[in-house]
């Protein structure tokens, strides 16, 4: 065991990381900052306490700290139902429209290459052509870049991948697998930062833009910058892919919800061009899905299938009367569902309770109520849902996040920290089963 870090040494060390990479403490625990800053220490020979001199006194220390606190954890296709929805709803426009301008991606950050990479394999599969698309990486760690361009993967970077996608794009090196050419070489890997003003002058605006489980790390003002980045990185009718952990945190006023269970799509407004507007004030959500299913059932690519939106296209809603509910309906989760995003919350709210009445032991039936009542602006009958659903289902990732969420709205941030690392968990759970 090593000396104990200095307060000095991990303070200089937290007010760096906030500065460079937009790092809040409080997401990460002091722990591994506290280790990032040992190893560091270590490298250079210093005595515990002589880390924050050096730290402010050499000009690439701060990145050699950046490098040791980054340590991401990815796999191919995680989540699955983003990529599905860029591979199945977005790709085709761009599939069926030859004269169209190619599809341009960003996958920010980008880590060790797994997201990028899948991006490729999605668009590929989809029948987009290579010369149909362009994929751009960026990621602050030259190391992890460094990894990226090798393109050589564990098995554990496989976890829930189909083995047939696996041999069609990827080629056996003793114990790994190398990703092939063409989607090898589809990739332009860069280093970069999202705080960093100038990335969209270097890159442009892109059609489709993955970042997903960042800003969960961020602290306020990295997250106002970064919704701003995302208003000049997000082209008029682009879409934006998040984190799970992050469908509810303020992404700025020209990102609508896509309504699609399980993606954490937003779409960028065609109304809004300059999209750089301040972001809003945390509130209700914009849409209350009806719960996505317990993953079970399989794609032809190896992943659950996407979820169906609670109305299909081109179906009449009933109309709503005074009363908010509509005649004749009859209590599914459907239309409670229905009757919330249009604005019948106390119908909605009703309906919900009723399904919960007659299922008590259903989590997704208090996921529901809970995501109504949340809508509805009463955040007490929204968190006593919630803890009743992972209380019948601990591995309840959706409740958890909902949890995470109303916690940082209350300003509890070690509450809302604890519940997404154990909505990540169950999230690692459900992929490993």
């Amino acid at each position: 065991m090593g000396a104990p870090e200095s307060e000095p040494d991990l303070i200089a060390a937290e007010r760096v990381l906030g500065e460079r990479i937009g790092l809040n403490p409080d997401s990460l625990g002091r722990g591994p900052i506290a280790q990032a800053v040992t190893a560091r220490r270590k490298a250079l020979g210093l005595a515990a306490g002589a880390y924050a001199g050096v730290l402010s006194g050499r000009e690439d220390e701060p990145q050699a700290l950046i490098e040791e606190v980054v340590v991401p954890e990815s796999w191919f296709f995680r989540d699955r139902l983003p990529f599905e929805h860029l591979a199945m709803v977005l790709a085709p426009a761009w599939r069926d429209d030859p004269g169209r301008p190619p599809l341009r991606s960003l996958c920010l950050p980008c880590a060790g290459g797994e997201e990028p990479y899948s991006v490729v394999i999605a668009l590929l599969d989809s029948g987009l052509p290579p010369g149909r698309f362009r994929v751009v990486a960026v990621d602050v760690s030259r190391r992890e870049l460094d990894r990226a361009r090798a393109a050589t993967y564990r098995s554990h970077s496989f976890r829930g991948v189909d083995a047939a996608v696996r041999d069609r794009h990827f080629d056996r090196v003793g114990e790994a697998w190398r990703v092939a050419s063409p989607a090898r070489d589809l990739v332009d890997w860069q280093q970069g930062n999202l705080l960093d003003p100038a990335l969209a002058d270097r890159f442009g605006d892109f059609d489709v833009v993955f970042c997903r489980n960042l800003l969960i790390y961020f602290h306020d003002e990295a997250r106002r910058r970064a919704s701003a980045a995302f208003g000049r990185l997000v082209t008029p009718g682009g879409t934006l892919f998040v984190g799970h952990a992050e469908a509810g945190l303020p992404l700025g006023p020209a990102f609508l919800a896509t309504g699609r269970p399980g993606t954490f799509a937003f779409l960028r407004s065609r109304d809004d061009p300059a999209g750089d507007g301040p972001p809003p004030r945390p509130g209700p959500p914009r849409r209350v899905d009806a719960p996505a299913p317990r993953p079970g059932a399989r794609s032809a690519t190896g992943g659950p299938r996407a979820t169906r939106p609670a109305t299909a296209p081109g179906r009449r809603t009933p109309p709503v009367t005074a009363s908010g509910e509509a005649p004749g309906a009859t209590d599914t989760v459907e239309r409670a569902a229905e009757l919330a995003n249009q604005g019948a919350w106390e119908a909605a709210t009703a309906m919900a309770g009723r399904l919960v009445s007659r299922s008590p032991s259903d989590p997704s039936a208090h996921v529901l109520l809970g995501a109504i009542a949340q809508g509805a602006g009463r955040s007490d009958l929204a968190e006593a849902s919630f803890r009743r659903a992972v209380y019948l289902d601990g591995h309840r990732v959706d409740a958890l996040l909902a949890l995470a969420a109303l916690a940082e709205a209350k300003g509890d941030r070690a509450a809302a920290a604890n519940y997404r690392r154990r909505a990540d968990r169950a999230d690692r759970r459900e992929v490993g089963s």
